[in-house]
């Protein structure tokens, strides 16, 4: 065994590292005496035999010397002036086939003939259930290709029944809006995948995913690629900062949407505004229960009435496996239901009071049912019996521990690694140590110090204050069996698919109130891995005194969706700005007809739609948002409306109009003294108001920054108000009452990012400014976003704000990556992230090109703890965003042949043989 180095003495001593070797050479032993029939290998997934010979394709020169290499034949007659024209037809014509031909090659080789799995798999062979679609194949419509690719990326050699029986109803064949309602890890996405496969095959119409979260959106990215390489098809992401509006017209492919809530409603407004709603056959919502959530549901609802309204045509699918209202959601959606109770794997739920442990069982009279004790052996720092609890399972089996706070679950990681046996240490003790090698790397040599201490004993945290590189590793580590436990926020149960034998609820609160029903579900959901376990286990661990309350709401029913499209009136104004921008309602009548018959609103609060009709109408008309086509009565029911230019501007950067008049008065004050001698004043503007508000500072911190502030970025202080006076109370910790406080937290954002933007590590960013690491990632985002929305607005606006569109053009991607120039072009990647930029151009993968040509075994083997599966997908990504660029070229130069041939016909129209000029043309 080679000497450890000081990396991993700092999380395994001598005596550790020896206890492993011991292990592993026991374990070899034991391979070489048992049988292989009765031994059970878990190993990764081996490459397609496509994918090698796809490095060579890609390496490919654009231009194929050998194509139409011969000169162009002149004419027979005509003269000189005819060869010449003969010369230019022919050359034209030679350059056309020479560059679409190089255009139309497919980024992969042909893929090698394979088995049938319809011969392998008999339970996946169906009938011709393609009513209405060009059908391609056996599977729904579907080539057969894509059952092997069903088997080869996602593990799927049998489809569900309930599944079967989904995809072959009546209303989902017929195209009919679509919910359906199953248990959290019953197999949802892969149903709605298997549809926006055929939408985009076999009826030849782009599709929209829409997903609520970023990472999710960045993850799905990445898993679809694969399909599209082979499929055909192309993959965009529209989340953060990326995504073009309107999106480009493709010509030959056909492309699926995948965004987030925001950018979603983005993408509709620009395609409704270029009459290309047409375009979109399917539109496939995740999480639909989130229509009831305060804020976010109500841009969702507005999404789907615009969507319903405008292009009835287009086909709506929601999933979700928490609606307590199902039928009254579906009748906003005009949709067919489906709902089932089902679960790969039984659900076995517990109580845990003091230290009894009580069975939940509905078939009892009682519904609970003591079982068994559980007694901690240190009931001061560990009352709940946590380690008993993970050791039941550990290390062979997986736990997740929900937590109240992001504190919380840093501490309770911690006392697990503090009281679970040194044996714990042994298991998997060479994966850990990689696993640690690679968080050092993506922090830039430094790993937060819980961490170090809780992976030897394959125990982590996961909350949003780590970065989104760091979450990624840890949840690959958790998925390999690494990590045998993850000590999580709520969060995670929407987030992310992170399934584990035992889930414990350390809480039946979150903050101040009680779980509900749905809530619940969503956690425990996680509980049970299909094809890994006969059966999940969940535990709630309550007091005494919460017991009666804990019962009430297990007991009661899933939560409603309410409506919030009434308590947003930022979303509210949004959408009638731009029903009337769209010219999809232009009076109060058309307005009024809108909300009462195609929203979620109109159906539960059918009389408020009048009053909040009128009520957003005036006081959009009262800031100059809204203007009369002519003179007549303002809330007249036949008045004709139409936006003005900052209503428009606003509506096409998907700002709210309170947040418009606020980025207008302030852009036309900063031009008036724009401070361009260092990025300070410029990030100091693109800061969203909802950062703003969430923002809080130490003063005495904040005071330390501004202290050691250089000489440009001082005057950029001063322009906006702070002064010396303003540093000396903060010095004193208070707060100064001369400048807002909205100022201050906007100063203060923009300085923790004017440190990212100058290639601060940052770990030392978060230190200096009392900021987690998570945080600054995702505020680097938001702001990249930020940027680009207002980027939009100045040039929307007719006014003076050119100049700041230039400026801002280069802002989005700086901050999005802020990485060095040389890795930028890997961060295009889907969730790829400085640190992974890093390790990919360390280990000589500097292009997108030499990620698309690797093997992903060999990147596994040059990069530490990249499972295959994301090496997998990274070659997957790489060879999609290639084949999106070369789909743009290919269709430029079609559009550019298309010009100079229209351009060469007039002009030799006009000439003598005119009659021969246009057969040679021809």
């Amino acid at each position: 065994m080679s000497v450890p180095g000081d990396d991993e003495s700092l999380i395994f001593d001598e005596s550790d590292l020896q206890a492993i070797d011991e292990m592993e050479q026991r374990s070899q032993q034991s391979q070489k005496t048992v049988p292989c029939s009765k031994v059970t290998v878990l190993k990764r997934k081996s490459d397609s035999p496509s994918k090698a010979a796809a490095a060579e394709t890609l390496k490919r020169p654009l231009v194929d010397s050998s194509t139409n290499n011969s000169s162009p034949s002149s004419g027979s007659g005509g003269g000189t002036t005819q060869d010449s024209q003969n010369s230019i037809f022919a050359f034209g014509q030679d350059l056309q086939q020479i560059l679409l031909s190089n255009a139309d090659k497919s980024l992969l080789l042909e893929t090698p003939k394979r088995k049938n799995l319809l011969d392998m798999v008999p339970s996946l062979r169906t009938q011709d259930c393609s009513v209405g679609f060009e059908s391609l194949g056996s599977f729904y419509g579907l080539p057969d290709r894509v059952l092997e690719l069903l088997k080869e990326h996602k593990g799927v050699d049998k489809l569900y029944d309930w599944q079967t029986e989904c995809l072959a109803l009546r209303s989902v064949l017929e195209r009919k809006n679509f919910i359906y309602s199953i248990s959290t890890s019953g197999g949802k996405t892969l149903v709605a995948e298997i549809l926006l496969f055929r939408e985009m095959l076999c009826r030849k119409k782009n599709t929209i995913f829409v997903l609520p979260y970023v990472s999710i959106v960045q993850e799905k990215v990445r898993s679809l690629s694969s399909f599209a390489l082979e499929m055909n098809f192309l993959v965009e992401e529209y989340a953060a900062g990326k995504g073009i509006l309107p999106p480009k017209k493709r010509l030959w492919k056909n492309v699926v949407f995948v965004a987030t809530i925001e950018k979603a409603l983005a993408l509709f407004n620009s395609l409704a505004e270029e009459k290309r709603l047409h375009e979109i056959g399917m539109v496939v919502v995740d999480e639909i229960h989130m229509i009831g959530e305060a804020g976010r549901g109500a841009v969702l609802e507005s999404l789907i009435a615009k969507f319903m309204f405008s292009s009835p045509e287009t086909q709506i699918v929601g999933m979700s496996a928490t609606i307590g209202n199902l039928t009254e959601v579906a009748s906003f959606l005009r949709a067919e239901v489906y709902s089932k109770e089902f679960r790969p794997v039984v659900l076995h739920e517990f109580l845990k009071v003091n230290d009894n442990v009580i069975a939940i069982d509905d078939k009892s009279d009682d519904h609970f049912v003591p079982t068994r004790n559980v007694h901690s052996d240190d009931k001061r720092n560990d009352p709940d019996g946590l380690k008993v609890l993970v050791a039941e399972v550990a290390p062979s089996k997986s736990c997740l521990i929900f937590c109240a706070t992001k504190k919380n679950c840093e501490n309770v990681a911690m006392l697990l690694a503090k009281s679970l046996d040194k044996s714990m240490k042994c298991y998997k003790g060479r994966e850990k140590v990689e696993l640690y090698h690679a968080l050092k790397e993506e922090g830039s040599g430094v790993v937060c110090d819980v961490l170090k201490r809780t992976i030897p004993y394959g125990v982590a945290y996961h909350h949003s204050g780590l970065t989104m590189n760091e979450r990624n590793l840890l949840e690959e580590g958790f998925r390999a069996g690494v990590l045998c436990c993850l000590c999580c926020t709520s969060t995670l149960a929407a987030g992310v698919n992170l399934p584990a034998k035992r889930v414990i609820l350390r809480s039946p609160k979150i903050g101040r109130d009680y779980l509900t029903l749905s809530q619940y579900k969503q956690m425990t959901g996680r509980a049970g891995r299909a094809g890994m376990d006969d059966a999940g286990e969940s535990i709630l661990i309550c007091q005494e005194s919460e017991l009666e309350e804990v019962k009430r709401f297990l007991k009661s029913g899933m939560t409603w969706c309410h409506s919030q499209l009434g308590n947003t009136p930022s979303v509210a104004e949004g959408l009638i700005l731009s029903l009337i921008g769209l010219d999809l309602a232009t009076s109060c009548r058309q307005l009024c007809h809108f909300l009462r018959q195609f929203t979620l609103l109109g159906i539960q609060s059918g009389q408020e739609v009048e009053q909040l009709v009128e009520k957003v109408v005036a006081e959009l008309y009262k800031n100059q948002v809204l203007v009369l086509k002519e003179d007549s009565p303002l809330l007249e029911d036949t008045s004709e409306l139409k936006v003005s230019p900052l209503g428009r501007a606003a509506m096409k950067a998907n700002l709210t109009m309170d947040h418009a008049k606020t980025l207008l008065n302030d852009l036309s004050q900063a031009q008036g003294a724009l401070n361009l001698l260092s990025p300070l004043h410029l990030l100091y503007l693109i800061i969203s108001p909802e950062r703003v508000e969430s923002n809080r500072f130490s003063a005495v911190v904040f005071a330390n920054v501004l202290l050691k502030l250089s000489s440009n970025d001082k005057k950029t202080a001063e322009l906006i108000g702070i002064t010396e006076g303003v540093i000396s109370t903060l010095m004193r910790g208070c707060k100064p009452k001369a400048v807002p406080e909205c100022v201050l937290n906007r100063f203060y954002l923009a300085l923790l990012l004017s440190a990212m933007w100058d290639g601060q590590m940052i770990w030392n960013v978060s230190d200096k400014f009392d900021i987690p690491r998570g945080d600054i990632q995702s505020l680097m985002v938001a702001s990249a976003s930020q940027a680009s929305n207002i980027k939009t607005f100045c040039q929307e606006y007719e006014g003076s704000l050119w100049c700041f569109h230039s400026l801002l053009t280069k802002i989005c991607d700086r901050l999005s990556h802020c990485g060095s120039s040389e890795i930028l072009e890997l961060m295009e990647l889907p969730a790829v992230k400085k640190g992974r930029a890093q390790q990919l151009f360390k280990a000589g993968f500097k292009t997108l090109l030499d990620v698309a040509s690797a093997n992903p075994k060999e990147m596994v083997r040059k990069i530490e703890h990249l499972p295959t599966k994301v090496a997998n997908q990274l070659v997957s990504s790489a060879k999609m965003l290639l084949m999106e660029k070369a789909e743009s070229l290919r269709e430029e130069a079609e559009i550019v042949f298309g010009s100079m041939k229209e351009q060469l016909l007039e002009s030799f129209s006009q000439s003598p043989n005119r009659t021969m000029n246009q057969s040679i043309l021809l």
